[in-house]
């Protein structure tokens, strides 16, 4: 690691172990070292994306409490994910701390086990029920940010004098737009098929009327009442709670059973674009369902996008994208992602479980495993979507107080190490009261 203070380096030494050391005989800091194995490391030296260098099920525990450690986490027993449940000081100060922090970060932030297990469901997706954080009991619990816990704990103990960084707990609302409108994006043979079945079949006068409304006033900018057009909503939303909300757009379609194109260069998109970026709200790039795997095709979505907000006028210092259905493959989609240009990726979140994906709350720099090269790109961890929670062939826990406990647990373990909790709520999933409160409680009680 480099050098991240006057006094501070952190290296392999030629035995299997990192040594952290603070103090060179110079200022006021004592001169200490940290010990932590490398078991990672040591192992993937022979056993490269084999299934033996996965962790070893069930996993030993970490009690911080019985070793005499403060540290800011969420239960005093933490799963040791590479490593071993030691703690040792010795006579001169030096600890010798059992669990691999560093390779166990550099496995979960890289998500390498995705590159060994080739469980998929059918969506080619990656579920949470494959994954080591499910299977060792970790997947509520921001873990990797656990672990610097406990090693700035044991920092904070050897060298009261050092200070930190501040870190704020924030909660990031943000919203893929799969479907603005509710009416106005079908063919005009579809809506008046649908309308004579309101009158006809349904009898349904007022549906038949405000279905032919809506489509006709759509075509300049989304009606105010339809039931999709939620966006003034949501950002007011997040202007009561100090935030802000991103948009994620599509701009292309490659799949029609799984994409509902609306065009970016229709009339009442751009007006939203623009209204959007006036509230001082941002927008991102929404990937159609087969761009993950052809990084020529998302490139020309996003350039698609950008030459709309062009000619809005729109600018944003960075843009993000969200992968359609949160399909999303290791390491082909973050080198697309990279290619065209995009500053950082918020796919990766499991669509079947809410929790922690990459076993962090924070931002951090992508890196391909299998190039063995750190990307231009930043990872911004996805820890709970609706569907996840409502939907019955996932979570499946409804607007009632199951939903809420789960979620005030996973902003919980944001909050406690000054996370990001990043909540995607998409705009069309708002067509009862229950999800409205549901989507007020995960903001907090700014929003109640």
């Amino acid at each position: 690691m480099d050098r991240l203070f006057s006094q501070w380096v952190c290296k392999v030494s030629p035995s299997p172990e990192w040594v952290i050391e603070f103090g060179n005989g110079k200022g006021n800091l004592v001169p200490r070292r940290i010990r932590t194995p490398d078991s990672f490391f040591q192992t993937a030296n022979s056993e490269w994306l084999t299934s033996n260098s996965l962790p070893r099920l069930p996993l030993q525990m970490f009690n911080s409490t019985a070793f005499g450690l403060t540290a800011t986490i969420t239960s005093d027993k933490l799963p040791i994910i590479f490593g071993r449940s030691t703690y040792s000081e010795s006579g001169n100060g030096d600890v010798e701390l059992g669990i691999d922090v560093f390779g166990s970060a550099f496995f979960m932030l890289s998500r390498y086990e995705e590159t060994v297990d080739s469980a998929r469901d059918k969506f080619d997706r990656f579920p949470a029920t494959a994954s080591v954080a499910y299977r060792g009991g970790f997947l509520n619990r921001s873990i990797i940010d656990e672990y610097i816990e406990i090693l700035w704990a044991i920092i904070s103990k050897l060298w009261p004098e050092l200070r930190r960084k501040p870190v704020r707990f924030r909660i990031t609302p943000s919203h893929d737009v799969d479907e603005p409108s509710r009416d106005v994006f079908r063919g005009v043979g579809a809506v008046v098929k649908e309308s004579i079945g309101d009158l006809v079949k349904r009898r349904n006068v007022s549906r038949a009327i405000q279905g032919t409304w809506h489509w006709l006033y759509g075509q300049w900018s989304l009606h105010p009442a339809d039931p999709f057009n939620t966006f003034d909503q949501l950002m007011k939303l997040s202007d009561t709670c100090g935030t802000k909300s991103t948009f994620y757009f599509m701009s292309g379609s490659t799949n029609p059973k799984y994409d509902r194109p609306y065009g970016i260069r229709h009339r009442a998109i751009r007006r939203l674009l623009g209204r959007i970026h006036e509230q001082g709200h941002f927008i991102g790039l929404h990937p159609s369902f087969e761009t993950y795997l052809r990084p020529d095709l998302l490139s020309q979505e996003a350039c698609r996008l950008w030459d709309v907000c062009r000619t809005l006028g729109i600018k944003q210092d960075q843009w993000g994208a969200r992968m359609h259905y949160l399909r999303w493959n290791l390491p082909h989609t973050w080198r697309a992602l990279e290619e065209a240009g995009l500053s950082f990726d918020a796919s990766l979140g499991f669509a079947d479980m809410a929790g922690f994906r990459c076993g962090t709350c924070h931002e951090y720099r992508a890196f391909d495993v299998l190039a063995d090269r750190a990307l231009d790109l930043v990872v911004q961890p996805l820890i709970a979507m609706d569907v996840t929670i409502l939907n019955s062939q996932y979570m499946g826990l409804g607007t009632g107080e199951s939903a809420r406990k789960v979620i005030s647990e996973l902003r919980r373990s944001c909050e406690v190490v000054g996370g990001n909790f990043s909540l995607l709520w998409h705009n069309n999933q708002f067509q009862n009261p229950g999800e409205w409160d549901l989507y007020r409680h995960s903001l907090g009680s700014a929003a109640q």
